[in-house]
């Protein structure tokens, strides 16, 4: 039993809960949306935003944390067109794509995704070779280039991911460069420098690799102290962050306190139930588990991808409190399901586990049985 709750803990770390990590990937997107300043309709020249604009914008957030992406992409849409010179409105609508992919774990808006990005970039350096400091056109751009970091590594292009990663951090660098009031701008730092610390913790130990850890979680307290609209974007950065150093008490009742804000969104859930599975409450962890699997299911856009996470969760649950049939059952419910070629093959290690759960959990029932029926 011990050995094998050790090759759980050991198996479902952060990285497992795919789904989580790249919505909070995608979330953390949106973060550098929300702040950008608008332009006036005499091209680019950057103004303050306008209260209406101001107001799409929160509409947009609103709306992606709801899950809600065809109300998001029509205001974004609205947006670009409002100011078809600036990159806001495309990057924000390019945002809207990737977090409704990642959301569902699919690629239908691939093409118009990599479209949006490319306007996005080019409408910045525009901006930034007219107006090298230009805070907001530093800002997109780092966007942008995020945005791509973050899809490629979704695919498993990491030599991209990196050097793309690498120069949207450039990027955001030199936005607190041009605005040092821009905190919106801290919530992508904050997120880089730690997780880079973590994705190379093999060779921290080397004198020329920094440990960014505590950098990192200074700028997301930052920006949800400072920032004028990502204090909830740092927030849901800070959840994953806080499950990566096995504070489960606190990330549990930052997802409860989210969840409530947002109630109709999945986003939060996922970390809720991961927290409370490390914490051990595997009853609440598996209500939460359940009411994912309802809500996925219940979306036309669903492909069973995330489905299959919940099910493998759940199988986990099930072994590690000895409840064999319950393992089994779930592990079948997964075996039911018809999957497209391109989900069983990004799902194929996950599958191979849950039939490995399945025959020692068989095993272990039958073990049980016999010493009851013995005694």
């Amino acid at each position: 039993m011990n050995n094998r709750k050790q090759t759980r803990n050991s198996r479902r770390t952060v990285s497992r809960l795919l789904p989580g990590v790249l919505q909070s990937n995608a979330l953390l997107i949106l973060t550098v949306l929300i702040s950008v300043l608008t332009v006036s309709n005499q091209g680019w020249a950057a103004t303050f935003p306008r209260a209406v604009d101001i107001a799409q914008i929160r509409q947009i957030v609103e709306a992606g944390f709801r899950d809600d992406y065809a109300q998001a992409d029509s205001i974004a849409d609205g947006l670009k067109s409002i100011y078809p010179d600036h990159p806001i409105g495309f990057v924000m609508q390019a945002a809207m794509k990737q977090s409704e992919m990642l959301d569902m774990e699919h690629f239908d808006f691939e093409d118009e995704f990599y479209k949006l990005l490319q306007f996005s970039e080019e409408k910045s350096e525009a901006i930034i070779d007219s107006v090298p400091h230009d805070a907001w056109a530093w800002y997109c751009l780092g966007l942008a280039l995020g945005s791509r970091a973050v899809y490629d590594a979704r695919k498993g292009s990491w030599w991209s991911a990196t050097r793309r990663g690498i120069k949207a951090k450039r990027a955001f660098t030199e936005c607190t460069k041009s605005d040092s009031t821009f905190y919106d701008a801290y919530v992508g730092l904050g997120s880089y420098h730690y997780w880079r610390t973590v994705k190379t913790r093999a060779v921290n130990w080397l004198p020329f690799v920094q440990d960014d850890r505590e950098e990192g979680l200074r700028e997301l307290n930052l920006a949800i102290n400072k920032s004028l609209f990502s204090a909830d974007f740092a927030r849901n950065a800070l959840m994953w962050i806080l499950i990566d150093r096995e504070e489960y008490a606190e990330a549990e009742s930052l997802a409860v306190q989210m969840q409530r804000k947002y109630p109709e969104g999945r986003k939060f859930l996922w970390g809720m139930a991961m927290a409370r599975s490390k914490l051990g409450n595997y009853i609440g962890a598996e209500a939460v588990f359940a009411e994912l699997i309802g809500r996925i299911e219940s979306d036309s856009a669903n492909n069973d991808f995330n489905v299959v996470e919940c099910r493998f969760q759940l199988a986990e649950i099930h072994f590690d409190t000895e409840n064999y049939q319950k393992c089994i059952d779930e592990c079948d419910m997964v075996s039911r399901l018809t999957l497209s070629d391109d989900v069983r093959e990004r799902l194929k290690g996950k599958l191979s586990d849950l039939k490995e759960i399945r025959r020692t959990a068989e095993k272990r029932l039958k073990e049980k049985v016999a010493v009851r029926n013995d005694s």
